[in-house]
């Protein structure tokens, strides 16, 4: 065996404590996490069967998730679906902060996957562009502090934006809101 596998081999054997040391350290400063790969927590789940385990098991891990939904495919808004749903269900009951992006889209086949997490919701930062009903998405979030809302060009008529004005109002454990129009 070389040096570089027996490293390896050692690496994978570190205690679950350790390991959850380490991989706190991996994660973004600030910000949310995009679902890649090739960053972590995703790519620690890759290493080797040990590390998949601790790290899927680490709800700390998955608690803030960048979502850009956009399902002009539905294939990839499939893919997509198993994908954010498998992450949410990693946070365990957590609170979650997620930065949402809807790009042209439903915000129905959103606010139904987001449906189970709705309770654990504490933070939230979405953007609207050009989405059917956004004020779906902003209704009965029991558990929502923070709300940071980004409405692009597509919203110049004043009924969408009452609308999700309204459903803003509606928010009573609101603590901040942030509303910036694009």
């Amino acid at each position: 065996m070389n040096l570089h596998e027996e490293l390896v081999f050692d690496l994978c054997r570190l205690p679950t404590e350790v390991l959850c040391h380490i991989f706190i350290h991996c994660l973004p400063q600030t910000g949310y996490t995009l679902p890649n790969s090739k960053s972590p927590p995703i790519l620690l789940t890759r290493i080797c069967r040990h590390w998949r385990e601790v790290a899927a098991d680490m709800p700390s891990l998955w608690c803030r998730l960048s979502m850009n939904i956009d399902h002009a495919d539905s294939r990839n808004w499939r893919q997509a679906v198993f994908g954010y749903d498998l992450w949410l269900k990693r946070t365990q009951g957590r609170p979650l902060s997620l930065e949402i992006m809807c790009i042209e889209n439903d915000t129905t086949n959103l606010r139904n996957l987001l449906q189970p997490y709705i309770s654990q919701i504490l933070s939230l930062k979405v953007t609207f562009d050009r989405a059917v009903t956004p004020e779906i998405l902003l209704n009965d979030l029991p558990a929502l502090q923070k709300l940071q809302v980004v409405i692009y060009c597509g919203f110049k008529d004043r009924d969408t934006l009452s609308r999700i004005l309204t459903s803003i109002s509606r928010l009573f454990t609101l603590r901040s809101l942030n509303q910036r129009a694009g």
